[in-house]
């Protein structure tokens, strides 16, 4: 058991140089609470204006719960075999064309819609589209023989 802003949490693995903390939801209610006035704050000086910053931080911190949930019902074993994966699929992603990868990035992990992804590269809906096709057909390509290998163990 550690603590970690003050709550209490299990260390239960790492990932690059970062610790992979589990604590309960009533920890991360803890937390909200003692950080939601810093939070507006903060989002008020990037937004300027009240209304936006409560909702920038009512978005961040419903991401930051959906993330908070999957981590906290994870154990030992399944999450060493999820950080395996994800190690999987970024080696995959390293091998893409950077225009792919960073679309699928966007996409996937950012959750940014196509035309936000155009918007941000600076390129046409088309091209994400035809990027993002390319770029999972080869990431099926590459990803198919590890689940065929991990299928047979």
């Amino acid at each position: 058991m550690t603590t970690c802003g003050g709550l209490s949490a299990v260390i239960v693995g790492v990932v690059g140089k970062s610790l992979v903390l589990v604590a309960s939801e009533d920890q991360f209610a803890e937390f909200v609470a003692g950080a939601l006035p810093r939070l507006l704050r903060f989002g008020y000086v990037l937004t300027g204006d009240v209304a936006s910053a409560e909702d920038l931080v009512q978005t961040a911190l419903g991401r930051s719960l959906r993330a908070w949930r999957p981590l906290n019902s994870l154990t030992h074993e399944n999450h060493a075999e999820r950080i395996d994966e994800r190690d999987v699929v970024w080696r995959a992603l390293s091998k893409l064309p950077s225009r792919q990868r960073a679309v699928i990035v966007l996409r996937y992990y950012e959750d940014l819609s196509e035309h936000d992804i155009a918007d941000v590269m600076g390129i046409s809906v088309g091209t994400v589209k035809s990027q993002s096709a390319r770029a999972l057909r080869r990431l099926a390509d590459v990803l198919a023989p590890i689940e065929v290998t991990r299928r047979g163990d």
